[in-house]
């Protein structure tokens, strides 16, 4: 393989979340023969070894615990702090080391704390950058202070920027002051391929689940009002909760948890914790839920669900209503309203001959739209692009 670009790829976790997940199956579809690809960490963790196993060259280069454990809502403050921005200012200079002395021809950076030092370190190096925005910057995500000066770093910093979906470009304002580009996350529809027929309408065996993390963020407490109407009208229906809670969330577990049991839920609501295994737990569901108070950039477990022959009720809101088409692959309900939810989930449980052409649509809207190697080709017109 002569003359390959150099591509480094820039996260500043080794936790695999949604964009660190979708890092790694872009980077096994990224067509070798044409880009030389590497991964640069700036902390150790479960991701070195998901990526070293798909065969991609990794390294960790650590940066301070506590500037990598701030959190967005922190970061205005810490700014602020000689310890943390000294940190980051010697962390800058030793990627940019790296960029150099490994012959990177070109950065593609996939977090917020890896945007601002990968991108000024790749001017550092003299080398062009892509900022990869997997979040946008929907009111409440980060403080406003903060939030403004990302904006003015995402129009002068990097020579492209990729989104995850349109809302996402547009939150942060940047359509048209740098070379952009939509580009879903996709997902490889052989990894669901071995769902089992669903059973939407047969309220006997009918369960009703929402995954992801446990977070107010994410509404499970929606999600268990609306299960208590639903009971009413499909009482055999069962409800799982599918994820577990971060740290700083455990407290918003316990509620949900005394919720469940004031509600008269605790026989037929059934808290997994967290899953490796995702498909397979879509696989035993019926119906999935997305109940997110706060706009979702994309939805990537909305794809999943519909790559899986699920029908999905979904808040209509962020990303989401780029992947459903409301009445046709999906049904969107307003963020908050345990009614609609509720209404939306009794619709699919009722109507079963409807609900599985909606389930069959979802799927190839899946295959249409959304495929790992759509995005990897998107990707590699976009390195091309930029390289020339």
């Amino acid at each position: 393989m002569k003359d390959r670009p150099k591509i480094l790829l820039l996260d500043h976790t080794a936790v695999p979340g949604g964009a660190e997940l979708a890092l790694l199956r872009l980077l096994q579809h990224i067509d070798r023969e044409r880009f030389d690809c590497r991964v640069l960490l700036f902390s150790d963790g479960p991701l070195v070894s998901l990526l070293t196993e798909a065969g991609i060259a990794v390294d960790v280069l650590a940066l301070s615990d506590k500037v990598v454990s701030t959190s967005r809502h922190e970061a205005g403050r810490a700014l602020f702090r000689f310890a943390e921005l000294s940190a980051t200012i010697r962390h800058i200079r030793l990627v940019s080391r790296f960029i150099r002395e490994h012959g990177i021809d070109l950065v593609h950076t996939h977090s917020l704390k890896a945007n601002i030092i990968g991108g000024l370190a790749s001017r550092l190096a003299g080398r062009p950058c892509i900022w990869h925005l997997h979040m946008g910057l929907a009111e409440g995500y980060m403080p406003p202070r903060l939030a403004r000066v990302f904006r003015f770093l995402t129009r002068t910093v990097p020579q492209y920027l990729i989104a995850n979906s349109w809302h996402t470009l547009r939150s942060v304002g940047a359509s048209g002051a740098r070379p952009s580009w939509v580009i879903y996350p996709g997902i490889s529809l052989e990894e669901f391929d071995h769902s089992p027929p669903t059973r939407p309408g047969d309220s006997s065996c009918a369960t009703v689940g929402i995954v992801g993390r446990i977070s107010s963020t994410k509404g499970q407490d929606i999600f268990l009002r609306a299960a208590a109407q639903v009971l009413r009208q499909f009482p055999t229906t069962r409800f799982q909760v599918i994820g577990s809670a971060f740290f700083n969330d455990l407290a918003y577990e316990g509620e949900i948890r005394r919720l469940t049991a004031s509600l008269g839920l605790a026989a037929v609501v059934e808290f997994t914790g967290f899953v490796n295994d995702v498909a397979a737990r879509l696989h035993a569901l019926d119906v999935l839920v997305l109940a997110s108070t706060t706009p979702e950039p994309f939805g990537q477990i909305v794809v999943e669900a519909m790559a899986a022959g699920k029908p999905v009720v979904a808040t209509e809101a962020g990303g989401v209503p780029e992947i459903i088409v409301d009445g046709q692959t999906g049904l969107l309900v307003p963020p908050g309203n345990v009614d609609r939810m509720a209404d939306a989930i009794c619709q699919l449980l009722s109507q079963p001959e409807r609900t599985a052409a909606m389930a069959r649509l979802g799927r190839q809207r899946v295959a249409e739209r959304f495929t790992i190697e759509r995005t990897a080709r998107d990707v590699e017109a976009v390195y091309a692009e930029v390289l020339r």
